[in-house]
């Protein structure tokens, strides 16, 4: 599943995303999360904060579910705030960084391949 992040995306729009991923999950677990952040600026301490709460409820909701997410940016910076946001809740499933989209897509390839 891939999802495209850009200027102008919002917590909502995170939320709505991550609220599909568990509808989606429910049905046809397992999954695995690829999403593109580009030209979105970096979020500060509370959004930090709002998107780590996300990902919480979308763990509870898709009980293992979602095998491995990959966050593609070219922006050292956001792979910097994806560790800080890593730090205040640590998902159940391996959460990479990543510069490359093919790099991204082999690595959950793998991580589909054990879960199925």
């Amino acid at each position: 599943m891939e999802f495209t992040y850009g200027a102008g995306f919002t917590l909502i729009d995170f939320s709505n995303a991550m609220q599909f991923v568990a509808e989606y999950a429910a049905l046809r677990g397992p999954i695995a999360i690829m999403s593109e952040v580009r030209g979105a600026a970096p979020a500060g301490a509370g959004e930090r904060r709002r998107l780590a709460e996300i990902v919480s409820e979308l763990d509870a909701k898709t009980k293992g579910q979602v095998c491995a997410s990959a966050v593609v940016t070219e922006s050292g910076l956001m792979r910097g705030v994806l560790t800080a946001v890593s730090w205040v809740h640590s998902p159940v499933y391996p959460l990479k960084p990543f510069a490359s989209e093919d790099d991204a897509r082999a690595w959950l390839r793998e991580h589909l391949a054990k879960a199925s």
